[in-house]
This record gives C-alpha cells, structure tokens and sequence, in this order.
C-alpha cells in the first residue's frame, strides 16, 4: 500500500512564500492520510525529540488513542507499545512509550478553555493533528473553528517565546465544501474540480487522489454491492455535496418573498409548489431586503435575528436538500447569508 507521503506537503510555501503552519490534507478514503502523518509525528518524536497532539471533537475519543496506533506500528515500528495516562481528572491523556516517557497527547476540542492553564505541559509540541475535520454528519461544534484556534495558541506557547512555530495537520475527505473551515479560508468560492495546490495566508491544501486506494476501493465486493453515489466520493475524491448541487431553471410559478445581498449582488428568495428557490437578479425594490447578520447591512436593510423562525427554516431547508438555484452566483450569495452565519 502506499501511504500518504507528506515530504513533499510540509516544504510546500504559502501564497506570500512562507512557510505555512496550517496543511490541509483531503484526498479519498483509504488513501494513508492517518497512516502516513502518525509515522510523521513517531519519526519526529525519534529523530528530533518532538512531541505531538492528537485532536479530537469528543472527550470519550481521547480515552482509546494509543489504538489509533496499532497500524503505524505494526508496519513501520515493530514492537513500539504506546499507551494512553490519563491526566487532570481525564481532561487530557498522555500518550507514552516504556511505562513514562510522553511522546504526545490527546487533547479535546471541547475542553478549549480548560485546557489553557495546562500550556507549559505542552512546550515541546510540534506537530498537532486534527483528522476527519470534514463530517459527513456536517455535526460540528458550536464555533468549533474558534476553539481549535484558542487550543493552538494554548499549545504553541512556552520556551520563553510568547507563541512558538507548530505545525497543524488537518486531514479529511472531500465530503461537503460548505463547512466551516472552507468558509474561515474562503476555500469553497476558489477550489475547483482540477485543484490540486491551494494557498493561502499560512496554510496550505493539498487535494490529491489516491490511485491505488482508488482502485482497491472500486474493485473491492461492497462496492459493487452498494455502488452509489458515496461509492464513486469514497473512489474518486470527488465531493458529495459540492457547491455545483442544486443549481438548476425555476420550474412552475415562482412566487418572490424577499432579497438577500452580498458583495454587491442581489438574489430573491422566493417559492415555487414543490419548494424554496434563490434566483439571481438586480436589486428590486419593491421586494424586502433581509440580512441575518449586521456585518451586511445596507441602509434599506431589516437585520432577522438568527433565532427566528424564518432564519431557521431556510437554514433546515438548505440541509435538508429543499432549496434550489438559477446560479452559482444566486447559491453564493444564499451560502454567505445563511450558512456562514450559522458556522
């Protein structure tokens, strides 16, 4: 099997040329993403004495993570035991090799805030995973890309530096583009279908696929079993929910409700029978002007607070599959009001 190489990642440069701290990873299942950064963080460990951290959403994930290791192990370090300690009443574990030496941690995003008193305990990381930052469940925590920033700062303290250099490793597949980090680097407006590279301030993304992964997973019994739409994401790294969904010509009446705006442009929202459609079009003035957020207020504009009913329904209806668009542009404007408030 070859596994995710990641020399070639960590000497690429930012878009202003510099080193990035922040590297994205999405390619297809099965492609050696995990496999291949945890051999990183081990080989750092030997070599450099550099310890790392594993994140994770949920605090009973961080209890098992010398499991995650049994793989890596028993490929590249034969006879390594690694073992999880819990530390802090279970706040965060240590993972350690020969009874006590630590080579990394656990850490839970959740626990952001607790775990800022505890920077010290961390002054020798340098490499910080976060794998599966995509969800297919889009089940992501409340201002989930805040925490994991408060988190890298908790960790890159220390060695009389006020923040150290750390490297951030985000690995994940292309399931859903409308997420909350595409959002924070504006990756979902500039990746195209034929990305490979993308740069931005600090960070990085690589968007490869796996050839022989790929194969393995096309040729394997369940996909010819099950051989949907998640078989041919899972083969080809070709993302399931993509900002091309929906985008379809009204079909029957189209009834207008109100606008929405966003850099300039305006879209009505408005209904036919069977369900909610965003079209493209100049501003109407005789239609309503809606903002879900005061960042976007233009003088005839009426601010809807994210707890009504009105916000909550084009927001479930989105999630739900039940609106549609005459354009990408109309889905843009649509995705800036609604979604990234919610994100």
């Amino acid at each position: 099997m070859k596994y995710y190489n990641y020399n070639r990642l960590i000497h690429l440069k930012d878009r202003n040329g510099k080193t990035p701290s922040v590297f994205l990873v999405t390619n297809n299942r099965t492609a050696g993403k995990t496999t291949g950064v945890l051999k990183l963080c081990l080989d750092d460990y030997f070599k450099k004495g550099r310890t790392f951290v594993l994140l994770f959403r949920n605090m009973y994930e961080i209890k098992s993570t010398h499991l995650l290791f049994e793989d890596v192990c028993e490929i590249y370090f034969e006879n390594l035991e690694i073992q999880s300690v819990s530390e802090a009443d279970g706040l965060f574990y240590r993972l350690v090799i020969q009874g006590d030496k630590t080579i990394g941690f656990a850490l839970c995003l959740k626990k952001s805030d607790n775990l800022k008193k505890y920077s010290a305990v961390f002054r020798n990381v340098f490499n910080i995973v976060f794998d599966e930052y995509q969800l297919e469940s889009r089940d992501y925590i409340k201002d989930e890309v805040m925490k994991l920033e408060s988190l890298l700062i908790t960790i890159s303290r220390g060695k009389g530096e006020l923040v150290r250099y750390t490297r951030l490793f985000l690995l994940g597949n292309p399931y859903d583009n409308i997420n909350p980090y595409y959002f924070k680097w504006n990756i979902w407006r500039r990746l195209q279908p034929n990305t490979r590279v993308l740069r931005g301030d600090g960070w990085v993304g690589d968007f490869t696929l796996n050839e022989e992964a790929s194969k393995a997973i096309g040729e394997s019994a369940h996909s010819h079993a099950f051989n949907s739409d998640y078989t041919a994401y899972a083969k080809n790294a070709s993302y399931l929910h993509d900002q091309r969904d929906f985008v379809e010509n009204i079909k029957g009446r189209f009834i207008p409700l109100f606008q929405l705006s966003y850099e300039g442009n305006y879209a009505t929202v408005g209904k036919t029978k069977n369900k909610i459609h965003v079209k493209e079009e100049e501003r109407k003035l005789d239609y309503e002007l809606f903002a879900f957020s005061t960042d976007r207020v233009d003088e005839d504009t009426k601010v809807i607070k994210k707890t009504k009913p009105l916000y909550k329904t084009l927001l479930m209806s989105y999630q739900a599959h039940k609106i549609s668009f005459n354009s990408l542009r109309a889905k843009e404007i649509f995705i800036a009001n609604i979604v990234e408030n919610y994100h």
